[in-house]
């Protein structure tokens, strides 16, 4: 049969926000739509299989992201920035610019282009299945019932990425909670600040109340600290005694009900202050500390699942000097990690389903279908790691890096690896030579070592190639 021939209306010629497409479909194929970040569309490739036991013919991938790069290694890809249309018409460079999960899936929703691609599709197969980064109150096609999202529901990802719902669940439940309190506004937040920092001898962590990866918390020493961040932020707010010397340990975790969580790791992750950089696998803390974390992560999850939340999710922690554990936050998304440790489930234990499949059985079935506590992961010394390299001032990437392996391949043959000399790293969305970033994403490393020291020494190496790539604006 012949591709489809999609000629969007005048009217969505007018309407768009579209800075690249690349689009070849073809009527023989089902589609998956991808809605989200570039850095988790690897994670797709894990439905192929599910979906083409569903549509009983080939399965391909639609992705609609924001990341407006120089290349892409995927086809089928629309690329969704007000913003950077808007720099990129000005002069001969790709302008990536960062912009809200919740403002481009706007942007999708009101796409025309979007909405006709949408319908088009829907007239050569029944279903269409959407994976997305983060579902978003913002995101509206799924009011169609012939669109179906793969993962929990937009109302329960907003009530479990609350800072302050979340810190409530926690202290409900009995979870170790830091000392906090929660403020109503920027007034009541400076006033408990001052009234508090005579006990809080390191200063505080205060965060928004939504938030990804540090961007909208902070580490204050001062009011000032906290006025000049959050002045023009509308609250609640949480704020925390900040523990200093501690570790950041984070958990991931898929919720089918109360009774069905599957706990998939527990990483160390890279910080600098709130914000976060990267993740190694295995954690190094103590093995009980490790189990408890996995306990609480489990709690949390069992109560997100009987509330009805099917998904991928993740916890984040803080682990003292002394091995106290407090409860940080919750990630109601799929989180930084999820593709590593879904490629390393597969690469040892290929007969199980990968975290991505397992979402999708809890969201269609309402139950993984197999007992997840046979999925434990045995490291053979083995060791992987990521990295985010962003920047916070505007840079112009001047040179490509030159080829490397492709992320699934660094998790093949795992037994092979204590003997080999050459080392396994890979960048992975390096954004190109000729684009304009305006702070955030160049690149994220990816690295799989004999152990821990090996997997830092190998990020360093694969950031420096990053930052080789790139000069100021």
């Amino acid at each position: 049969m012949p591709p489809y021939k999609i000629k969007p209306s005048k009217k969505a010629k007018i309407m768009e926000n579209i800075v690249y497409k690349n689009l070849n479909l073809n009527c023989n194929s089902a589609y998956l739509i991808y809605i989200g970040k570039i850095k988790t569309w690897g994670l797709n490739k894990f439905l192929i299989k599910p979906l083409v036991d569903f549509y009983k013919r080939n399965v391909e991938i639609i992705a609609i992201m924001p990341d407006f790069h120089k290349y892409y290694p995927m086809d089928n890809v629309i690329i969704l920035n007000d913003r950077s249309k808007e720099l990129s018409s000005n002069n001969r460079h790709v302008h990536k610019y960062p912009i809200k999960e919740s403002n481009f899936c706007k942007l999708v929703s009101n796409s025309r282009f979007i909405q006709e691609l949408f319908s088009n599709i829907l007239k050569n197969q029944k279903i269409i299945y959407v994976n997305m980064y983060q579902n978003e109150e913002e995101f509206t096609l799924d009011n169609n019932k012939d669109i179906f999202i793969i993962g929990p529901k937009k109302e329960l990802v907003k009530k479990y990425n609350s800072k302050t719902n979340q810190y409530k669940l926690a202290k409900n439940h009995g979870l170790p909670v830091l000392d906090s309190e929660i403020a109503k506004n920027i007034d009541e937040l400076s006033y408990i600040f001052r009234e508090k920092k005579r006990y809080w001898k390191e200063g505080a962590y205060v965060a928004g109340e939504y938030g990804m990866g540090g961007s909208n918390s902070l580490f204050a020493q001062s009011e000032s600290d906290i006025l000049n961040k959050f002045s023009n932020t509308r609250g609640p707010f949480l704020i925390s005694e900040l523990i200093p010397n501690s570790k950041s340990p984070a958990v991931l975790g898929v919720s089918a009900n109360k009774e069905e969580v599957f706990i998939a790791s527990v990483v160390d992750q890279i910080m600098d202050g709130p914000k976060y950089k990267g993740s190694v696998f295995p954690s190094l803390l103590d093995k009980e500390v490790i189990n408890r974390l996995k306990e609480y992560t489990l709690q949390i999850g069992s109560i997100m699942g009987a509330d009805g939340y099917k998904g991928i999710f993740g916890c984040d922690f803080i682990v003292t000097p002394t091995n106290q554990i407090y409860f940080v936050e919750i990630n109601a998304r799929k989180v930084a990690s999820t593709l590593e440790n879904s490629l390393y489930i597969k690469s040892l234990l290929p007969s199980f389903p990968t975290i991505p499949e397992l979402e999708f059985r809890a969201v269609t079935q309402g139950t993984f279908g197999i007992d997840v506590e046979k999925i434990s992961q045995k490291t053979k010394g083995i060791s992987w790691g990521i990295s985010y390299v962003k920047t916070l001032q505007n840079k112009i990437v001047v040179k490509d890096i030159e080829s490397l392996p492709q992320e699934e391949d660094l998790f093949k043959n795992l037994d092979y690896l204590p003997k080999e000399r050459k080392k396994r790293i890979s960048v992975m969305e390096h954004v190109g030579a000729g684009t304009i970033v305006d702070r955030g994403y160049l690149g994220r490393v990816v690295t799989v070592a004999k152990d821990h020291e090996s997997v830092l020494r190998n990020l360093r190496t694969g950031e420096k190639m990053v930052w080789d790539t790139v000069k100021p604006c």
